[in-house]
Protein backbone atom coordinates (compact mmCIF):
# COMPACT_ATOMS: atom_id res chain seq x y z
CA UNK A 1 0.00 0.00 0.00
CA UNK A 2 0.94 3.53 -0.71
CA UNK A 3 1.31 6.27 1.94
CA UNK A 4 -1.62 8.28 0.73
CA UNK A 5 -3.84 5.33 0.85
CA UNK A 6 -2.87 4.55 4.15
CA UNK A 7 -3.43 7.83 5.34
CA UNK A 8 -6.89 8.10 4.08
CA UNK A 9 -7.59 5.01 5.72
CA UNK A 10 -6.40 6.16 8.81
CA UNK A 11 -8.00 9.75 8.30
CA UNK A 12 -11.66 7.65 7.43
CA UNK A 13 -11.03 5.62 10.52
CA UNK A 14 -10.66 8.68 12.96
CA UNK A 15 -13.16 10.79 11.71
CA UNK A 16 -15.80 10.61 14.40
CA UNK A 17 -13.25 10.16 16.85
CA UNK A 18 -11.66 13.70 18.48
CA UNK A 19 -9.51 13.27 21.34
CA UNK A 20 -11.05 16.04 23.24
CA UNK A 21 -14.71 14.88 22.75
CA UNK A 22 -13.49 11.18 23.75
CA UNK A 23 -12.26 12.90 26.79
CA UNK A 24 -15.65 14.48 27.75
CA UNK A 25 -17.35 11.80 27.16
CA UNK A 26 -15.17 9.37 29.52
CA UNK A 27 -16.02 12.14 32.07
CA UNK A 28 -19.10 11.92 31.72
CA UNK A 29 -19.50 8.70 32.56
CA UNK A 30 -17.71 8.38 35.36
CA UNK A 31 -19.39 11.06 37.02
CA UNK A 32 -22.78 10.03 35.71
CA UNK A 33 -21.42 6.38 37.78
CA UNK A 34 -20.78 8.69 41.41
CA UNK A 35 -24.03 10.90 40.44
CA UNK A 36 -26.16 6.77 40.13
CA UNK A 37 -23.79 6.02 42.65
CA UNK A 38 -25.04 8.40 45.41
CA UNK A 39 -28.70 8.46 44.71
CA UNK A 40 -28.60 4.81 45.25
CA UNK A 41 -26.97 4.86 48.76
CA UNK A 42 -29.55 8.19 49.39
CA UNK A 43 -32.72 6.31 48.48
CA UNK A 44 -31.16 2.61 50.03
CA UNK A 45 -30.66 4.84 53.49
CA UNK A 46 -33.98 6.79 53.47
CA UNK A 47 -35.95 3.12 52.57
CA UNK A 48 -33.98 1.76 55.60
CA UNK A 49 -35.05 4.49 58.43
CA UNK A 50 -38.82 4.95 56.72
CA UNK A 51 -39.32 1.52 56.10
CA UNK A 52 -37.63 -0.28 58.38
CA UNK A 53 -36.00 -2.55 56.21
CA UNK A 54 -33.61 -2.04 52.54
CA UNK A 55 -34.55 -2.29 49.25
CA UNK A 56 -32.26 -4.06 47.82
CA UNK A 57 -33.32 -3.89 44.24
CA UNK A 58 -31.77 -0.30 43.76
CA UNK A 59 -28.01 -1.94 44.35
CA UNK A 60 -29.02 -4.26 40.76
CA UNK A 61 -28.87 -0.93 39.34
CA UNK A 62 -25.94 -0.19 40.38
CA UNK A 63 -24.55 -3.84 39.74
CA UNK A 64 -26.34 -4.25 36.36
CA UNK A 65 -24.47 -0.96 34.78
CA UNK A 66 -21.07 -1.85 36.64
CA UNK A 67 -21.58 -5.37 35.05
CA UNK A 68 -22.27 -4.58 31.26
CA UNK A 69 -19.57 -1.64 31.44
CA UNK A 70 -16.82 -4.66 32.45
CA UNK A 71 -18.16 -7.26 30.07
CA UNK A 72 -18.25 -5.42 27.14
CA UNK A 73 -14.43 -3.92 27.91
CA UNK A 74 -13.34 -6.82 28.83
CA UNK A 75 -14.88 -8.64 25.68
CA UNK A 76 -13.59 -5.64 23.70
CA UNK A 77 -10.23 -5.06 25.00
CA UNK A 78 -9.56 -8.87 25.63
CA UNK A 79 -8.46 -7.89 29.32
CA UNK A 80 -9.63 -10.67 31.85
CA UNK A 81 -9.50 -9.26 34.90
CA UNK A 82 -11.86 -7.06 33.68
CA UNK A 83 -14.24 -9.94 32.55
CA UNK A 84 -13.83 -11.38 35.79
CA UNK A 85 -14.93 -8.49 37.24
CA UNK A 86 -18.10 -7.79 35.27
CA UNK A 87 -18.80 -11.39 35.73
CA UNK A 88 -18.69 -10.85 39.44
CA UNK A 89 -20.82 -7.58 38.93
CA UNK A 90 -23.10 -9.83 37.04
CA UNK A 91 -23.57 -12.38 40.00
CA UNK A 92 -23.74 -9.40 42.68
CA UNK A 93 -26.94 -8.05 40.24
CA UNK A 94 -28.40 -11.50 40.04
CA UNK A 95 -28.29 -11.72 43.80
CA UNK A 96 -29.71 -8.21 44.86
CA UNK A 97 -32.35 -8.29 42.12
CA UNK A 98 -33.91 -11.68 43.23
CA UNK A 99 -33.51 -11.32 47.26
CA UNK A 100 -35.07 -7.88 46.17
CA UNK A 101 -37.96 -9.58 44.38
CA UNK A 102 -38.19 -12.36 46.81
CA UNK A 103 -39.13 -9.36 49.30
CA UNK A 104 -41.41 -7.54 47.83
CA UNK A 105 -43.30 -10.94 47.04
CA UNK A 106 -43.08 -11.42 50.27
CA UNK A 107 -44.34 -7.98 51.56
Amino acid sequence: MDKERVLAMSRKENEYKDPYTMEIENKANLLAGDAMLTIVSIIFIVSLLVNGEPDYLMWSIVFVSNAFKLVYSGIKLKDKKQLRLGIGYTCLFLMSFIYGMIERIRG
